[in-house]
C-alpha cells in the first residue's frame, strides 16, 4: 500500500507495531513511520507530522483496537477506510461522531467512513495475473484495471 500511495503522489505516514516494520515502511517510500513500540500515541504523532491538520485518509486493518484512534487522526473531511478487523469487529458507535459537532473525538468533522470488502473489488483478470506471477515471467506488481 505504501508504494502505491507514493506512486499516486500521497505523503505517507505509516503506523506499525515495531521499529523493524517502521524501517521497512520507510524503505518502501513512506516519508515517516510511527512505531507503536517507540511512540505509544499515534494520534499525537500524526497531528504533529501534519501540523495539527490530521490525515486526509487513514487505512485501518485493525478494527476494534484501532478504530477510535484512526478517527481521531483524520483531518476535517477525511476518510477512514476499514479493510480488516484483525483485533476484532468495531463496536457500534454514534454516526453523529462523524459530524465533528458531538463533542466526541478531537472535533474534526464531515468525516467519511468506508468498509471495504475484497470480494467487491476482485477483478476478473486476477486469476490470470496470479498465473503470470507464478510463471516468473514478471517481477514486482501487476496492476489490474477495472
Amino acid at each position: 500500500m505504501v508504494q502505491l500511495a507514493r506512486a499516486a503522489g500521497a505523503e505517507v505516514i505509516a503506523i506499525t507495531s515495531t521499529e523493524t516494520k517502521a524501517l521497512a515502511a520507510i524503505a518502501l517510500g513512506a516519508q515517516s513511520a510511527i512505531s507503536l513500540d517507540e511512540i505509544p500515541d499515534p494520534v499525537g504523532a500524526v497531528l504533529t507530522s501534519t501540523g495539527g491538520r490530521g490525515a486526509d485518509v487513514v487505512y485501518d486493518a485493525g478494527g476494534r483496537d484501532t478504530f477510535e484512534r484512526s478517527l481521531d487522526m483524520l483531518a476535517t473531511r477525511g476518510t477512514l477506510v476499514l479493510y480488516g478487523q484483525s483485533s476484532g469487529p468495531v463496536e457500534p458507535f454514534d454516526p453523529g461522531r462523524l459530524s465533528g459537532i458531538t463533542g466526541a473525538g478531537r472535533g474534526a468533522g464531515s468525516l467519511t467512513l468506508r468498509w471495504v470488502t475484497a470480494s467487491h473489488y476482485l477483478l476478473s483478470q486476477a486469476a490470470a495475473a496470479h498465473a503470470w506471477l507464478a510463471s516468473r515471467a514478471v517481477s514486482g506488481k501487476i496492476l489490474l484495471e477495472v
